[in-house]
């Protein structure tokens, strides 16, 4: 049943194409309890999300206990990921941040909060404390002292001014996308959800959209995407939060990106150098005004 590895922002060696039933289909693999839990949340998260959005999911297939390791078998997605000339077209960039923003809307809508509280899939865990905490460690190393420490104090204040938990995708970046025909439409791994803060969802998006590729091909424009999602979003959110998260999530992808780990997304399109020069640029330049944003708290 399984032929190769898939690339996209899944970890590729828990992941294979493969057939089942004459179908081309996705199996994902748990390689721990920790994993086993995680790779049976995201199963059972796309049944009821396939049934209460619009945007596209993987459908899933079927779970199956194979010499007492769990397989999870889902269609397969087909993605087509933008090009550098579409990354630089302005019209395929603002109908990429209004759609973002839609499917932020869709996953945070009462209807598929319900449906998910509703299946007792909301997990009680705190997902943001886990990844933000998990992420220091890679800061540490591969940043300055003074954006680790800055990063610390992001928590702390996050921490201290607390936020309602929402069921949540987790890991909004452009490589678990699904882009078809230039336009996207969904969102794949769904893995890493559970409990967490909209407003770091849109931090996600944003650092991995407008930051990212917007600040590289549309730096005139930036500040009008950014009007694009606070004009659209149907829920209040504080932007100095937002700024802060933001700037957190700069600083984890920078330090991603120095070890070695460019999304295949920008991989497919640029160079390592290119993205990590981009990068550290926008954290020395909003540096200052975060550690404003913290000091009010």
């Amino acid at each position: 049943m399984i032929a190769s590895k898939p690339s996209g922002g899944f970890s590729t060696d828990e992941v294979r194409f493969g057939e089942y039933e004459g179908e081309d289909v996705l199996v994902k693999y748990a390689s721990g309890a920790r994993d086993e839990n995680n790779l049976l949340k995201g199963y059972r998260a796309c049944e009821h999300i396939s049934e209460a959005v619009d945007f596209k999911v993987p459908e899933p297939v079927k779970l199956v206990l194979e010499d007492n390791e769990l397989l999870a078998i889902e269609d397969k997605v087909d993605t087509e990921y933008p090009s550098r000339q579409d990354w630089k077209n302005p019209d395929f960039f603002e109908q990429t941040v209004h759609r973002g923003v839609e499917i932020l809307n869709e996953m945070h809508s009462d209807r598929l909060q319900c449906s998910i509280k509703e299946s007792g899939l909301m997990v009680s865990e705190d997902r943001i404390e886990q990844s933000m905490t998990k992420n220091l460690d890679l800061l540490s190393s591969e940043t300055n002292e003074d954006v680790y420490q800055l990063c610390r104090e992001i928590i702390s204040a996050i921490r201290e001014n607390g936020f309602e938990r929402n069921f949540s995708h987790n890991d909004f970046n452009v490589d678990n996308m699904i882009f078809e025909s230039a336009r996207l439409t969904g969102l794949f791994d769904w893995e890493k959800c559970g409990l967490a803060d909209r407003t770091r969802d849109i931090a996600l998006f944003e650092s991995a959209i407008i930051d990212e590729y917007g600040m590289f091909f549309h730096r005139s424009k930036v500040e009008s995407f950014r009007e694009i999602v606070r004009h659209n979003i149907n829920h209040s959110f504080s932007p100095r939060i937002l700024r802060m998260y933001r700037f957190f999530q700069n600083a984890v992808a920078y330090s991603y990106i120095s070890n070695g780990q460019c999304s295949e997304t920008w991989r497919s399109i640029g160079t390592n150098k290119e993205i990590i020069r981009h990068r550290k640029k926008l954290i020395e330049r909003r540096k200052q005004g975060i550690k404003e944003d913290v000091q009010a708290f």
